[in-house]
C-alpha cells in the first residue's frame, strides 16, 4: 500500500491573510505490489485554493502555487508551479472543493 498526497504551498505570502507554507489539499490510497508503478492524476479546481479573507468571505485570490506530491509531506519528490490569475474572487453558492485522484494505469517497474 503506498499514498499518494497532493500538497499546495503558496510562493507568495503578501496576501490579504498569512497561509500556511504547506496544506494537504488531496489524496489517493493506491495499493500496489512490490515493484509496482502506477501514474495518478490530481484534478485540484481554484475554489479549493480559497481562504477565509479579512471581510469573512471565501475567497480565491491571484498567486503562483506549488503543487507537490508525494508518500508523505517529508517525501515528496515531484512538483509544479500554477498561477491563478484573474482578480480577488468572493465564493458564493456551491463549490468545487474535493481534489479528485484518477488512476491511469500500471506500470511494470524495470
Amino acid at each position: 500500500m503506498s499514498l499518494a498526497m497532493l500538497d499546495g504551498a503558496r510562493r507568495r505570502n503578501h496576501g490579504q491573510v498569512t497561509r500556511p507554507a504547506i496544506e494537504l489539499i488531496g489524496f489517493a490510497r493506491v495499493d500496489l505490489e512490490p515493484g509496482q508503478q502506477h501514474t495518478m492524476t490530481f484534478a485540484a479546481h481554484a475554489d479549493g485554493l480559497s481562504f477565509t479573507g479579512l471581510r469573512g468571505q471565501r475567497v480565491v485570490e491571484p498567486w503562483v502555487v506549488r503543487f507537490s506530491t508525494g508518500r508523505s509531506s517529508g517525501d515528496l519528490p515531484l512538483e509544479a508551479d500554477v498561477e491563478v490569475v484573474g482578480d480577488l474572487r468572493s465564493l458564493r453558492g456551491a463549490r468545487a472543493m474535493q481534489t479528485r485522484a484518477l488512476r491511469l494505469g500500471d506500470v511494470e517497474a524495470d
